[in-house]
């Protein structure tokens, strides 16, 4: 009814541990790599979550994470047992340094990256969950329709007042987000 869902327990904590290890350590050592030889530069924050992301898309634990027979059962009842995994899986850091659009969505839809209305979205927090690291969402907006949008920004029709969305903060480690590509939500 809301566009979205939270699985709990949908990953098992120990896999989920070890990703957040593997993330963190990789994203550090290249960030302080960055700060050392670019000491008065911002670290390119994306570049290297897009970097760490693609060296974790070739380990063991990328595989064990996607092949989760918890995370594939919870999919499994909404969409049936063939599942695939379409566009790229995207590593998100949340860094205090980071201020890049990219990173720092205002509220927009996920059909606008060229998923289609039978998309299903996964969304797992690797560390824990606050206010200022999650999603917002707007419940129900994926009964909206598709809002028109320039630059992955919605233009509200006329009359229409954009809502801010509720943050989800109740997360606990292993838990999953599976929602709708309607769905308007922001980071």
């Amino acid at each position: 009814n809301n566009g979205f869902v939270i699985a709990a327990a949908a990953l098992d904590s120990l896999l989920i541990e070890k990703t957040s290890h593997f993330l963190a350590s990789h994203y550090r050592r290249l960030r302080t790599r960055f700060l050392k030889d670019h000491p008065d530069e911002v670290p390119p924050v994306l570049g290297i979550a897009k970097y760490v992301g693609s060296e974790f898309e070739r380990t063991l634990l990328f595989h064990d994470l996607v092949q989760s027979p918890s995370l594939l059962h919870a999919l499994e009842q909404f969409l049936g047992p063939d599942i695939a995994i379409m566009n790229f899986p995207n590593v998100l850091i949340n860094d205090p340094l980071d201020d890049n659009p990219a990173t720092l969505k205002s509220m927009h839809q996920e059909v606008w990256t060229g998923s289609t209305l039978d998309h299903i979205h996964v969304w797992i927090p690797i560390g824990n969950v606050h206010g200022e690291n999650t999603l917002c969402v707007v419940p129900g907006s994926h009964l909206y329709g598709l809002l028109p949008n320039r630059n992955r920004r919605v233009l509200p029709p006329e009359g229409y007042t954009l809502e801010e969305g509720i943050p989800l903060t109740c997360f606990e480690t292993g838990d999953a987000l599976f929602f709708h590509a309607l769905l308007l939500h922001r980071t």
